[in-house]
């Protein structure tokens, strides 16, 4: 009996595979972490023709590429909370932008805007042309969401 139960015992122990220990690097960590922050690393405005231009001197009918560390979150039922707003940036924007909703005072200011959006980069374009001489604000709401950990911009934007 104890012979069957030894060779039992290993069989099945040869039928069990152990993985073997990863190998172990004392030098570097081998966890990355969660992953980038979440943040707007890049705003680039553009004309129709995809001409660059300096954020000051934005074209007649700009289009604005934001790019982000990790994809936003976009919810269905809500507005994305990205705009282009007419007039430059003040302290009543920025305050504004900090939490939602958005004051009735700086609704009336947004501009008609297309928004395309392919993971971490997010394109408005003016729906018309400006007048010439016009301060524009690109406006981004500080609880615009990570869609990959939830977190918060935390930061409103507001550069005219």
């Amino acid at each position: 009996m104890r012979t069957t139960s030894f060779a039992a015992a290993l069989l099945l122990t040869a039928c069990l595979r152990v993985p073997p220990e990863p190998p172990r690097d004392a030098e570097a960590p081998t966890d990355t972490g969660p992953g980038p922050a979440f943040c707007l690393e890049r705003v680039v405005v553009r004309d129709l023709r995809g001409q660059e231009h300096p954020a000051g001197a934005a074209p007649r009918r700009p289009v604005v590429e934001l790019v982000f560390s990790v994809p936003p979150s976009l919810e269905l039922d809500e507005e994305p909370p990205v705009w282009l707003v007419a007039g430059a940036p003040d302290e009543g924007l920025s305050s504004d932008l900090a939490t939602p909703p958005l004051r009735v005072a700086t609704r009336a200011r947004i501009l008609p805007a297309t928004l395309e959006h392919v993971g971490e980069r997010w394109v408005l374009t003016a729906n018309e042309r400006l007048p010439r001489e016009f301060d524009l604000t690109v406006a981004v709401g500080a609880w615009m969401r990570s869609s990959v950990t939830g977190e918060r911009l935390g930061t409103p934007l507001a550069l005219g």
